[in-house]
């Protein structure tokens, strides 16, 4: 007999059946484990954690052969999820059959989380297998300009997925590696898939040419910030890790360390004007009083005597990486005929008054113009002055004033009790004063198709 032992212990379990008068309940039949982990040429699945799952699949690159690609499985409750596919049609043929045969679930959804191949390079199998696939919004014209297969559904800033009533969450959460990079966060299993905009530890840069340098460290950390109760963080090529490939990555990618104050130099000064709008804060340099009234989405300012705004330097902070900004300002003109004085033989205060009801005078705006940069992120005033004075330009925005009005330069002081006042434009024949009253900043904040505007009032002072 091919197994003696076996045969030996059935008999006497049989005989002791046999004789005892009261039957024995049977012990339960336990189902095998299922498979927990699946490797071909094409493709290798490894547990990560309970219910999640890393699969690599292979790319060959040149001078260096075949290179790893990861992306995450996440499986509950008889359903799963998919990040980024592998890279051939075979690998994702077995990744499809192994999750349906050797862990008895249905691929619910697809992400890839941004346009290259290495992220959507088999979404055709996924799609032909009946699965709905997810991107960034920009991910699906990205992939169409490649002629690449597009995920067939955009994600903007934030998306959920149910996967057998677990949350999922998916994000964008800057530009890095790429402008449409996705990261994906399974709570659960405190799990973060970084995709590629995430380096496994020691990793060199990689490729850059659809990176944008100047915001992936800071996307970075804005990931950090978001997700700190990730254990574990899946990176786009590479062993995965925990928190510290976060770190790593930042500062990788770390472009300046320096502020905008160092930047800047001791030459400028210190003092600085902060006006917070919420979502974020505006700062401007120099030391400027601030109106104790506010209005809706506007902050007023005051200029001081000797203290102006003009050629002064602002610059906009958020804690969203995914902002941008720009700035824009514009002036309010004001003509008003000046009284010509003759010494010595004073109007009456009736004659004065007579005059002045029928007085040459215009107000209006001028248009926005756009800030000039000075620093990447930091914006100059233009040349806003209350008085242009002989001898200066009148600036850019009343030389459009004089363009537009048809204004002849003039400079004629009139004495009058109170002093010296001076025209400084001809205007409808009338000697005309010039000023700016005010002159309001405005602010907005870029977000995908969302814009926010801010204003920034500035009172000028007559002390010029």
């Amino acid at each position: 007999m091919k197994y003696p032992f076996i045969a030996l212990v059935a008999s006497l379990l049989l005989f002791a059946s046999c004789s005892n008068s009261e039957p024995e309940a049977s012990a339960p039949v336990l189902p095998e484990p299922l498979p927990n982990s699946f490797q071909s040429d094409y493709l290798i699945i490894e547990p990560l954690s309970e219910n999640c799952w890393l699969h690599t699949s292979y790319i060959d690159l040149e001078n260096i052969g075949p290179f790893p690609c990861n992306g995450l499985i996440y499986i509950h409750e008889e359903e799963a999820l998919v990040f980024d596919t592998p890279l051939d049609d075979s690998a994702a043929v077995q990744l499809i059959r192994w999750v349906e045969t050797a862990r008895k679930a249905q691929i619910k959804h697809v992400v890839a989380t941004h346009h290259h191949e290495d992220c959507l390079g088999s979404l055709d199998v996924f799609h032909q297998a009946g699965i709905p696939s997810y991107g960034h919004v920009k991910c699906l014209a990205l992939a169409e300009k490649d002629s690449a297969t597009p995920p067939q559904l955009g994600i903007g800033k934030q998306h959920f997925l149910v996967i057998g009533g677990d949350s999922v969450e998916i994000r964008f959460p800057g530009e890095g590696h790429s402008i449409d990079n996705l990261v994906g966060w399974v709570p659960s299993q405190k799990v973060l898939f970084g995709g590629c905009l995430v380096k496994s530890d020691e990793a060199s840069k990689g490729y850059l040419g659809d990176a944008n340098l100047d915001t992936w460290s800071n996307t970075i950390k804005w990931v950090k910030k978001e997700f700190p109760e990730a254990e574990i963080v899946v990176p786009g090529h590479g062993e995965p890790g925990g928190p510290k490939l976060l770190d790593y990555t930042a500062s990788l990618f770390q472009q300046d360390t320096l502020s905008l104050d160092d930047r800047w130099g001791p030459e400028a000064t210190s003092d600085r004007t902060v006006m917070d709008f919420g979502t974020f804060t505006v700062k401007l340099e120099g030391k400027f009083e601030k109106a104790p009234y506010t209005f809706k989405d506007t902050v007023e300012l005051w200029e001081d005597v000797g203290w102006y705004i003009t050629s002064r330097r602002l610059w906009a902070e958020s804690n969203d990486p995914n902002d941008r900004f720009e700035f824009r300002a514009l002036v309010r003109h004001s003509l008003i005929e000046q009284y010509q004085y003759i010494p010595g033989d004073y109007p009456s205060t009736k004659e004065y008054y007579a005059w002045e009801k029928n007085r040459v005078k215009w107000e209006g705006f001028s248009d926005y113009a756009f800030m000039k940069d000075s620093l990447p992120g930091v914006w100059v005033i233009p040349y806003i002055n209350c008085i242009p004075y002989k001898g200066r330009d009148h600036g850019p925005f009343s030389l459009a004033l004089k363009e537009q009005k048809n204004l002849r330069d003039t400079f004629v002081h009139y004495s009058d009790e109170g002093g010296m006042n001076t025209s400084t434009f001809v205007y409808k024949e009338k000697p005309c004063y010039y000023q700016i009253p005010y002159s309001i900043l405005k602010v907005t904040r870029i977000q995908g198709d969302i814009r926010e505007h801010k204003y920034i009032r500035v009172v000028h002072s007559y002390g010029c």
